[in-house]
């Protein structure tokens, strides 16, 4: 099966065919925007019949953090497929090209958004991040105790260095966040919103909001705080916003400590599972990874990228990846999705034995709770 690159001039092209299979239409205006935003940030490959493509994915190079370091990620984004060329294998062919092409340039992770759980799970991708969204009411809007910093409003669209530096700071408490860059601040965070920063007494920015307001609702996309008092400066702002909006929805991680501080903390609530992950190339992934002390043995298996199949041995903090052990007795079994979600922190280890998801001794799983940190995942973009 022959995949090739779609040209920029047939950007157009793969463009319908994300319209007719994910239901939507983009307006003149719109779909000039989207093919400048791909020519920036997208690589499109596609399996055509005729000149017609009849299946296609685009890819987003990028970067992600992990902790405080930064770890190489393919995007993976609008995979679609016309209904007369579907059951054909073309999907299986694309996802093993973009595996292997992710593999020999060096990337580690790939994410993307799925449309359903199950069909991406086939090809070793899981949950890494929750989306929460909030809905708070007027009377949730009571102001925190007086703080001695102040806000300062960013004009519509502007890009600010100071809220990415705050992002930055921000981001590598986690693990999974986008490694942002200017443009992608642009055309893609705060295009057509509104954004205020905080700044305590010595003038440093140390939260901000991304938001809008219409119809007296107030929706913020992004709450970002890095101490306390930046937490409640942001939260007075919106609460002055209170003759102006009689419902807030807010997103945010979904241990945002925000909430439980409130005046009243019981409000809508809305948790889902959100963006997935995949680990590429275990071996590079795990080389950089940070594990505790304490020993355990883990056989990974990959139905779709073989150089996964792995035996690490973890020991005191450092890790020894060799060829997986065929039908050892020990050790503890897991596939590429569950050492994913597990490394992410987005599922402990009993979690995922309580589902099956894990198998081994129980004292061996015990030994991988202590080997493996307490990760926090999240992931704020989408693409």
């Amino acid at each position: 099966m022959n995949i090739v690159t779609i040209q920029k001039e047939q950007y157009v092209d793969a463009l319908h065919l994300s319209e007719y299979a994910f239901q939507y239409t983009l307006s003149e205006e719109k779909l000039a925007q989207r093919i400048e935003w791909m020519r920036k940030y997208h690589e499109v490959f596609a399996i055509k019949e005729g000149e017609e493509i009849a299946a296609k994915f685009h890819f987003l190079p990028s970067h992600i953090y992990f902790g405080q370091e930064k770890m190489k990620m393919g995007g993976i984004a609008a995979v679609a497929t016309y209904p007369e060329h579907r059951r054909k294998g073309y999907i299986n062919e694309l996802f093993q090209f973009a595996l292997k092409k992710m593999k020999e340039e060096g990337y580690t992770i790939s994410m993307l958004h799925p449309f359903a759980a199950g069909f991406y799970r086939k090809y070793g991708f899981e949950f890494f991040s929750d989306r929460t969204v909030r809905t708070l009411a007027k009377e949730h809007l009571v102001m925190h105790k007086h703080v001695d910093g102040y806000m300062k409003r960013i004009s519509r669209g502007a890009y600010s260095e100071d809220v990415n530096n705050v992002y930055e700071q921000y981001a590598g408490t986690f693990t999974g966040m986008l490694a942002r860059t200017k443009d992608w601040w642009l055309q893609s965070i705060i295009q057509d919103g509104r954004s205020a920063v905080y700044y305590n007494k010595q003038g440093e920015a140390r939260g901000y909001i991304i938001y809008d307001i219409e119809n007296y609702k107030m929706t913020v996309d992004e709450f970002v705080a890095l101490d306390s008092e930046a937490r409640s400066g942001l939260w007075n702002f919106i609460c002055q916003h209170d003759s102006m909006a009689k419902e807030v929805v807010m997103t945010t991680y979904d241990r945002e400590p925000l909430f439980f501080s409130l005046h009243e903390p019981r409000m809508k609530t809305e948790t889902k599972p959100y963006f997935m992950a995949r680990i590429v190339d275990v071996e590079s992934f795990t080389l950089q990874y940070e594990f505790e002390e304490g020993e355990v043995t883990l056989h990974i298996s990959d139905e779709h990228a073989p150089w996964n199949e792995k035996t690490m041995v973890i020991k005191e903090g450092t890790v020894h990846v060799m060829e997986r052990e065929e039908g050892s007795t020990s050790g503890l079994h897991m596939n590429i999705n569950t050492l994913t979600t597990l490394l992410f922190g987005y599922k402990r280890p009993h979690e995922l034995l309580d589902i099956g998801a894990i198998s081994g001794n129980i004292e061996e799983v015990k030994q991988l709770e202590k080997v493996i940190p307490l990760n926090k995942s999240y992931f704020y973009d989408f693409f």
